[in-house]
């Protein structure tokens, strides 16, 4: 017994069974590449979010160090304004170019706390810090150095004397470049404090 199509829709399709087949395929393999590219612009969306992330984190971690960098470069900058002071009281005006014991405890009393710990970190928070630090180094160095040591008649001692000569235009000049060195102290702060403002900007909206 042969069974023949009747319904016009059946017979359409009996028809056309091939063709419609090839469409179906055709759009069933346009499903599957939509979809494969779907799911692989998830996984890179998903990557890049990640690497912003990170980045973002980097850049919170290099902003925190800078300030606590900052910080303590600042804190060792109020030192030496103190001991600045502190020489300034200890002797009177010296005048001339001579040596005195006095003078030259003066001079000691211009130190370099913490400097060894922040010379070592210049190297990676300093950037423009680094020269005019570098440069206040050296000259509480050379204002520490200007000494003699002299034996007079009769002691069987060396004395130690300071030059009185520049005594107090070293000073100054000291003073002027801490207070440069602060003021580019600030300018860095305020960087840092905006660019860590703009990460945590960033990432509260990203929750």
């Amino acid at each position: 017994m042969t069974y023949q199509v009747t319904s016009p829709f059946w017979q359409f399709v009996d028809h056309w069974q091939t063709l419609i087949a090839g469409v179906l395929a055709v759009l069933a393999a346009a499903a599957t590449i939509y979809f494969t590219m779907k799911a692989a612009k998830w996984e890179v969306d998903a990557a890049n979010e990640q690497i912003r992330t990170s980045i973002r984190a980097e850049r919170a971690r290099i902003a925190r160090e800078s300030l606590a960098f900052f910080s303590m470069l600042d804190a060792a900058l109020g030192f030496v304004v103190q001991d600045i002071e502190t020489a300034r009281g200890s002797v009177a005006s010296p005048q001339g170019d001579a040596y005195s014991a006095d003078v030259y405890e003066a001079r000691q009393r211009v130190k370099k706390v913490g400097f060894d710990e922040l010379r070592a970190a210049m190297i990676g928070l300093g950037g423009p810090l680094s020269a005019p630090f570098l440069q206040l180094d050296r000259m509480i160095d050379e204002f520490r150095a200007d000494w003699i040591e002299t034996m007079p008649r009769g002691q069987g001692l060396l004395n130690k004397r300071g030059r009185t000569a520049n005594f107090d235009k070293q000073l100054n000049e000291i003073a002027e470049q801490v207070i440069a060195l602060r003021g580019l102290v600030n300018i860095e702060t305020a960087r840092c404090n905006s660019s860590l403002a703009k990460v945590h900007g960033l990432i509260d909206s990203s929750i």
